[in-house]
């Protein structure tokens, strides 16, 4: 899954691909346009299958990264650090898995417009299965599923906050989370 986001303090476009596990396997430089941002994810997505796009390169401190490269040889995406070659290789086969994944803008105010414009409704048994493999039971099963997803992912990064928060702001996340996952969506 692509995510399409902005940096506060220079307000520049990005974007980055996540595995279903939610780790970030590729990230972009700054784009001064959303509509250049979303270029990138189309030669993301055109040129990650094509393993001479693929640049690697070993770092001073012996760790590897690669980045992915356009036809015309300018550099589209940027991966993270690896320990191992072997790292490398599979963060590579990562991208390959996943350029095609959908495309979610996290930029304020957006995400559920398009959500709905990028996210058409699951058509077969496997395009459900993975759904729920990566969003829970719940996904992929109601003509409102975009609005579950955004649902599921929130409270997915809430859990996240909640692990690192204290006080009274835990205690507020642990009543959301409790009224999220209480109120799950039906199918009526």
């Amino acid at each position: 899954m692509f995510e399409i986001y902005t940096n506060q303090k220079n307000g520049e476009f990005y974007f980055r691909l996540k595995a279903r596990n939610g780790e970030i396997v590729l990230g972009s430089e700054g784009y001064t346009t959303k509509a250049a941002c979303k270029n990138g994810i189309e030669s993301v997505q055109k040129n990650a299958p094509l393993d001479k796009r693929y640049e690697t390169k070993e770092a001073k401190n012996g760790k590897f990264h690669f980045n992915l490269k356009s036809g015309n040889g300018q550099v589209i995406g940027s991966s993270q650090m690896y320990a191992s070659l072997s790292g490398l290789k599979n963060g590579i086969e990562s991208v390959k898995r996943n350029a095609q994944g959908r495309v979610v803008d996290v930029t304020k105010g957006t995400r559920i417009e398009v959500l709905k414009k990028t996210t058409p409704p699951p058509q077969t048994k496997e395009d459900v299965e993975l759904l729920e493999e990566e969003y829970g039971d719940y996904c992929g099963k109601s003509t409102i599923w975009g609005a579950r997803e955004v649902l599921w992912e929130t409270t997915k990064q809430l859990r996240h906050f909640l692990s690192t928060s204290k006080g009274y702001i835990k205690k507020q996340i642990c009543s959301l989370l409790s009224f999220l996952t209480s109120n799950k969506p039906t199918d009526e």
